[in-house]
């Protein structure tokens, strides 16, 4: 039979560190760590915490027993891998300024934003460039619910003939 896991002794500092991390910090993932380690310090067992938390077995047993071998440092999330995001907050945030605004206010010569024309202006100001699905789903996921303007076309195309 295997022994129960708990986590080291911690001294009062640690358990007041705990304590302001789980009041304080706002990454959600780095509370449920450290509500983890509060509740096995207090004699929960993991299946307990696990049952109150609403997580798994197995997760509450990894991270008690990264806590016993890394202390604090394992509350924080490793890097992870792979390319960083291209767009940033300052990009949605230009993103949000530009849909709201018209184009002729900004000094173009057309008054309705279509997807490239919008990726051209936003690559202008923060040299990033999203490809257009990937400018499309941003839009749909994070500003669903802005209204847009109308494409105001005030002249009709005509076909000369010659």
């Amino acid at each position: 039979m295997s022994q129960i896991l708990f986590v080291r002794a911690l001294t009062r500092r640690e358990t007041g560190e705990l304590q302001r991390l789980v009041r304080t910090n706002r990454d959600g993932r780095v509370v449920r760590r450290a509500q983890v380690i509060r509740l096995s310090a207090r004699g929960k067992t993991p299946s307990e915490i696990a049952d109150i938390l609403d997580r798994s077995w197995s997760g509450v047993r990894k991270i008690i027993n990264r806590f016993n071998t890394e202390g604090f440092a394992s509350l924080a999330d490793k890097p992870r891998v792979g390319r960083p995001r291209k767009r940033t907050d300052r990009y949605v945030a230009l993103l949000k300024e530009a849909v709201q605004a018209n184009p002729r206010d900004l000094g173009y010569p057309f008054s309705c934003w279509t997807l490239d024309r919008l990726r051209e202006h936003l690559a202008r100001q923060t040299r990033i460039v999203l490809s257009p699905p990937h400018l499309s789903r941003l839009l749909s996921e994070s500003y669903s619910n802005i209204r847009r303007r109308p494409c105001l076309w005030h002249t009709k195309r005509t076909r000369t003939y010659a």
